[in-house]
């Protein structure tokens, strides 16, 4: 039975870590892309070049959002129900690019409500509420779903702790603390997103408010704020003491060799069988 586990817990272990090595990369993809198109920004007319950026940036911003999301529930899968997630990951992908790309779309097909929109090419100031619709309600009641999570997951982490206890198994041990880092290191995404779109959520409430009075203050804070989740996405995922430890030459060189190299093919023959001579 001991064996068994520690079978199990090894496995589990190392699926686990290339799975989430696999989904921190799309995050970082998703981010890399999302901050490109706010280097985009500039004071363009409303043509197809405004439409192109703003379709951009909320197909990126949703992209990254979630992806948070989805490493949230892979975190709940595999640290409250132990269950196996690694067959989701297509799932996973059709959340993440396929659903933003029809939302980001959406605004330009039902009318167009994309151009100039102060720092960024994005729904227009006449459009306020499809603001609210396409991104910022969204935003917050997905934040609140992942608070309400995290809440769940550190509650049964903590329940479980005395059963885990109970008898010491270095492999059980070993899984505990990856999920619980794991859980630790994700449990600041919604508080990235929160802290990160009050600036641009006031400003936006202030433009719907009094459109004609902007308030460069606000406008600056808003510039500050839009392109960090992503960047600090990044900085949190490379704080990580273990994919840190994948990213050595030795390690890619092997990685990349490994691509190459013909795998061992092992066949069974009977010893009963007629030869042909």
């Amino acid at each position: 039975m001991e064996m068994r586990c520690g079978n199990w817990c090894t496995e589990s272990i190392s699926i686990h870590f290339l799975h989430r090595m696999r989904l921190v990369l799309y995050l970082s993809v998703a981010a890399l892309l999302d901050n490109v198109g706010f280097f985009m920004g500039g004071l363009y007319t409303d043509g197809h070049l405004c439409n192109f950026e703003a379709l951009w940036l909320t197909l990126f911003e949703w992209s990254v959002l979630l992806w948070v999301c989805c490493i949230t529930f892979n975190i709940f899968f595999n640290a409250i129900l132990y269950k196996k997630t690694e067959s989701y990951e297509i799932v996973y992908h059709m959340i993440c690019w396929a659903l933003p790309f029809i939302i980001a779309l959406s605004p330009l097909v039902y009318k167009d409500f994309y151009g100039p929109a102060g720092a960024w090419c994005w729904i227009q100031k006449e459009f306020m509420t499809w603001r609210f619709v396409i991104w910022y309600g969204p935003l917050f009641v997905l934040i609140t779903i992942l608070f309400i999570m995290y809440a769940i997951i550190i509650m049964k982490m903590k329940k479980r702790a005395s059963t885990w206890e109970g008898t010491y198994s270095p492999e059980l041990e070993r899984l505990k603390k990856i999920f619980e880092d794991d859980a630790k290191r994700l449990y600041g995404y919604p508080f990235v997103y929160l802290i990160t779109s009050i600036c641009p959520v006031l400003n936006r409430i202030q433009n719907a408010i009094n459109p004609d009075h902007p308030v460069y203050s606000l406008w600056i804070l808003h510039c500050l704020f839009a392109p960090l989740p992503g960047a600090i996405n990044v900085i949190i995922f490379g704080l990580d003491q273990d994919i840190r430890s994948k990213l050595t030459w030795l390690q890619i060189k092997a990685t990349f060799l490994a691509r190459f190299e013909e795998r061992t093919i092992i066949q069974e023959y009977s010893p009963f069988e007629d030869d042909t001579l």
